[in-house]
């Protein structure tokens, strides 16, 4: 018996600690989602101010989460792994959320092939991509009929040939002159100006997994909500990122 009461009190000891250990956790991402630091803004060709730009500026890092969403049998959206493979048939959609006003560029491609432009789009917030904090964007927005479930609701159809799905997520402090040119364009954004950016933006990548948080810190309900922050202070002008989703063909299917 005595035996059996050391277990029991060792397991709930142990719970205990984990229970702490997801609390700190928890305040430490709220921290990051809310929390003010000291960044130094850096001039960056091809962009525009909307105000005057200080030489330091008190602002959170620059973070956004995202999640992905299945169809479900009974047509909702459930989320889902992001890291889950996708097969052709299957129905997804996006949700992109930010920590602070920014601007928001989103370019679809496969296979980091040259790629669209899908945010901003002319038929949202008549083209405008200005995301207000804890805003959440979520794609496809807007669709043609086949692609809309009986509810309205669009979708991303996982269509062949299989391979990587890519959305380039952007979120700029500043506009970026040569996106909105390429937005209003046509969209078809080529690799090189994605790779430029990159180059320049001097980024540190943080990227963790865990379940959301209240949506006033960000975050879903669900379990699988990525986030992805720029810690680098002396340039957080930009935090760029991919989303990739993994697409395979059925097996006993072939490709059209």
């Amino acid at each position: 018996m005595k035996q059996r009461l050391l277990i029991v009190a060792a397991m709930f000891g142990l719970l205990i600690q984990v229970a702490s250990v997801e609390r700190a956790a928890g305040q430490a991402d709220k921290l990051t989602w809310d929390k003010d630091v000291q960044v130094k803004r850096v001039a960056k060709p091809g962009r525009k101010t909307v105000r005057p730009r200080p030489r330091v500026e008190r602002a959170p890092l620059l973070t956004l989460e995202y999640r992905v969403m299945k169809q479900a049998e009974n047509l909702s959206p459930q989320e889902t792994n992001p890291q889950a493979v996708f097969y052709t048939g299957d129905r997804l959609q996006v949700g992109v959320r930010v920590n602070q006003d920014g601007y928001l560029y989103i370019i679809q491609h496969s296979n980091n092939e040259d790629g669209q432009i899908i945010f901003p789009d002319s038929r949202i917030n008549y083209g405008r991509n200005l995301l207000r904090k804890n805003q959440e964007h979520l794609m496809p927005s807007q669709c043609e009929s086949k692609y809309m479930d009986e509810s309205g609701n669009c979708w991303f159809w996982m269509e062949p040939p299989a391979g990587r799905e890519v959305f380039t997520v952007i979120f700029s402090r500043d506009l970026i002159t040569q996106l909105d040119e390429v937005a209003g364009a046509g969209g078809m954004v080529r690799r090189q100006i994605i790779e430029e950016l990159l180059k320049n933006s001097h980024q540190t990548i943080k990227r963790t997994s865990r379940p959301g948080l209240s949506p006033e810190h960000g975050g879903g309900a669900g379990r699988y909500i990525v986030w992805v922050t720029n810690t680098n202070i002396r340039d957080n002008e930009e935090l760029i990122t991919d989303i990739v989703l993994l697409h395979k063909e059925r097996e006993g299917s072939r490709e059209k």
